[in-house]
């Protein structure tokens, strides 16, 4: 994957939306494999959220220790099974920033992941881009 602001610099801050075209795991299920696969992140306690008319649950983190030479400092994969032989997962997503946040909602039954994160914005900055990324994500619609 190449760097997200290739070509127009650097984001102050990005939100990403993924789910997966088959059927997905529960809600609780994902956050588990979101808070307990891999390393390289630490995680505050997950709590409940209503987002858009649809209910979730949404954990905050920051990225410790070094990052890759893609400079990524983490990466989610909340869908795909754990496999020793693959090299690659469709819905892998690299974190960016030292900062974020995931709300996994349950969409008419589809597990819906949103990434929150900083990648160029200072890190004293991210509460207020959190607030803005919210008042964006509360104007989204799911069609049917």
């Amino acid at each position: 994957m190449s760097d997200p602001g290739h070509g127009t610099g650097i984001p102050q801050g990005l939100v990403s939306i993924m789910t997966a075209y088959k059927r997905t795991p529960s809600v609780a299920a994902t956050v588990n494999v979101l808070r307990t696969r891999g390393h390289g992140a630490t995680y505050e306690a997950s709590t409940p959220v209503k987002l858009a008319g649809f209910t979730g649950v949404q954990f905050d983190g920051a990225i410790v220790g070094a990052k890759n030479v893609d400079h990524i400092g983490h990466l989610f994969i909340p869908f795909s099974a754990k496999s020793k032989a693959a090299k690659y997962y469709p819905d892998s997503y690299p974190v960016y920033g030292d900062l974020f946040r995931v709300i996994v909602l349950n969409v008419r039954g589809k597990t819906v992941v949103i990434y929150i994160e900083n990648v160029g914005l200072a890190p004293e900055s991210f509460p207020t881009f959190l607030d803005q990324a919210e008042t964006i994500l509360q104007s989204l619609r799911f069609p049917r």
